[in-house]
C-alpha cells in the first residue's frame, strides 16, 4: 500500500536480514533504525514522527516467561514519549485460549496492557502461517507425493497467510476507530489429510501425509524433560513443540469462543480470506502450463 511508508526498529544484529527482507519485497528505501524493543527510550526515539505503531512480541524463553510483557510495556511507554497515540500488537495465537501462567499466556496479558494503556490499540491474530509451514513440504510432494505434516493427525488447523494479515494491517493502520482482536483465518479447518488433499488436487496428483510422530515422541519425552538445563534457544524450541503437539486449533469451542473477533478480523478482508488451494495454486506447487516450458 502507498499509503504507509513503514519504518523498522531492528535489533543492530538483525538490520542486515531486515533490509534483505524488504529488498526481497522490492523495497530498497525502508528506514531501518537500530533498538532494543525492551527499551522505553529506545521505542521512543525510533518512533519521533511516526503515525502508528505496529510490533510483535519475542517468543519467551523458560527462564523468562514475561518477556512479552515487558516489551508490550516498552512498546506503550515508547509510544506515549513519541506521542503516538496508535498501536497495533501482531499476535501469533488468539489470546484466552492458553491456561493462566502456561508458556503462551502472557499474550493475554499483553492484551490487558494495552486495552489499560489509554492508547488506541488493536491486535491481528496472525496465527500459523501456512506460507511458511507449508512449502517446507514442497519438494516430497513434488518428488514422491509425500507431504511431512508436523501436527497431529486428529489436529484440526486454521491457516493464515502473509497476504491477508498485511491487508489488514493496513486497514487497522489507517483506521483509528477499529480497536480490540481480529482474528484473520481461512475459515475452513484442515486436518493433516485434507492438507494433502489440497495439495493433491493442486498438483495433479495423489499425495499422501506422512506424520511426524518419532519428533512428537522426542521432543516430549526426550529433550522437554531436559529443558531447564538447557541453551535459552533449544529451550524455546523444546517448549514450542509440545505445547504445539497438543493444541488443536480447530475445535469448534475455540473458534466459537473467539467468533467476535473472527468476524471483525473477516470483515477486513471483506469477508474473502484466501483459502488453502487459492494460495497453494499461486506458490509454485502446480505443475508448470506446456507455454510456461
Amino acid at each position: 500500500d502507498s499509503s504507509i511508508n513503514p519504518l523498522v526498529m531492528a535489533r543492530e544484529s538483525s538490520i542486515e536480514k531486515a533490509r534483505a527482507l524488504y529488498s526481497s519485497f522490492g523495497q530498497t528505501d525502508v528506514h531501518i533504525v537500530k533498538g532494543n524493543m525492551y527499551s522505553a527510550d529506545d521505542v521512543g526515539a525510533a518512533a519521533k514522527g511516526v503515525d502508528a505503531i505496529w510490533f510483535v512480541t519475542a517468543l519467551p524463553t523458560y527462564a523468562n516467561r514475561t518477556s512479552e510483557v515487558e516489551i508490550a510495556e516498552a512498546v506503550v511507554a515508547g509510544a506515549k514519549k513519541a506521542e503516538v497515540t496508535r498501536v497495533i500488537y501482531g499476535i501469533s495465537s488468539p489470546p484466552g485460549q492458553f491456561p493462566k501462567d502456561t508458556w503462551m499466556s502472557a499474550k493475554t496479558e499483553v492484551e490487558k496492557r494495552l486495552a489499560e494503556s489509554g492508547l488506541s490499540w488493536a491486535s491481528i491474530w496472525c496465527g500459523w502461517n501456512a506460507d511458511s509451514t507449508i512449502p517446507k513440504g514442497f519438494p516430497a510432494v513434488k518428488a514422491v507425493g509425500i507431504h511431512p505434516f508436523v501436527y497431529q493427525s486428529n489436529m484440526r488447523v486454521y491457516f493464515t497467510f502473509h497476504t491477508d494479515i498485511a491487508r489488514a494491517s493496513v486497514k487497522l493502520l489507517n483506521d483509528r476507530t477499529l480497536e480490540g482482536t481480529f482474528s484473520v483465518y481461512d475459515t475452513h479447518p484442515y486436518t493433516m489429510q485434507s492438507v494433502a488433499d489440497a495439495m493433491g488436487k493442486v498438483a495433479g496428483h495423489a499425495v499422501s501425509p506422512l506424520p511426524y510422530h518419532f519428533l512428537g515422541f522426542l521432543f516430549k519425552y526426550v529433550l522437554t524433560p531436559l529443558a531447564p538445563y538447557m541453551d535459552a534457544k533449544l529451550v524455546s524450541v523444546c517448549e514450542l513443540i509440545p505445547t504445539l503437539w497438543h493444541m488443536d486449533y480447530g475445535t469448534p469451542d475455540g473458534l466459537a469462543a473467539d467468533a467476535e473477533s473472527n468476524r471483525k478480523g473477516l470483515a477486513l478482508l471483506d469477508g474473502k480470506p484466501t483459502t488453502l488451494e487459492e494460495w497453494l495454486l499461486g506458490a509454485g506447487l502446480a505443475p508448470a502450463k506446456k507455454s510456461e516450458l
